[in-house]
């Protein structure tokens, strides 16, 4: 509620913000709508709250909880895919996330991130052997591409984000095979 003893409603959500509660306001206070959604409230019920609206106001907490669920679970599948790669004497630990392209470098690899690269003692064929199935896919004889990186397929090229990449005449047909 919004007047309550000695504070208010929107002083306890401000005190608690830290925790991310899940916050509906029951009130008769139209007036402090828009300051409960500024404080990220999930609903706003006006005095006299009918047993409809409050379940409305539950089906939305549900579906804010389903959605948070698979969004950290997605979040956890995400972090958890990560190979560890060698550079000098040093292991490095990289998301997969974080691979735009990886390029062929005669027995090198070269692993390309939006913002550096790393070269590994390891051919291409090899390398893509690493990784988990279905993750990436080869373009061309010196080039491989992770799938949820693939931006836009043209008949000769992929892009992958600022990346264009050219197709393989070998690798055409599979290219062709996948949907974005």
């Amino acid at each position: 509620d919004i007047e309550l003893p000695n504070t208010t409603g929107l002083d306890i959500a401000q005190s608690i913000s830290q925790y991310k509660p899940i916050i509906v306001f029951v009130t008769s206070h139209p007036e402090y709508a828009l300051d409960g959604f500024q404080l990220s409230a999930l609903d706003y019920i006006l005095k006299p709250a009918t047993e409809e609206r409050i379940g409305e106001a539950v089906k939305k907490i549900e579906t804010y909880q389903s959605l948070l669920q698979k969004a950290n679970a997605y979040e956890t599948f995400l972090e958890g895919q990560y190979i560890q790669i060698k550079e000098g004497y040093n292991k490095i630990k990289l998301p997969l996330r974080d691979i735009v392209y990886i390029e062929a470098m005669q027995d090198y690899t070269r692993i390309v991130l939006a913002n550096r690269s790393y070269m590994i003692n390891m051919p291409l064929s090899g390398f893509l052997t690493t990784l988990p199935t279905g993750e990436c896919i080869r373009i061309h004889r010196s080039y491989a591409v992770p799938i949820s990186r693939i931006t836009a397929l043209h008949s000769k090229e992929v892009k992958c984000s600022d990346f264009s990449l050219p197709i393989g005449k070998t690798y055409r047909a599979e290219i062709a095979k996948l949907k974005l």
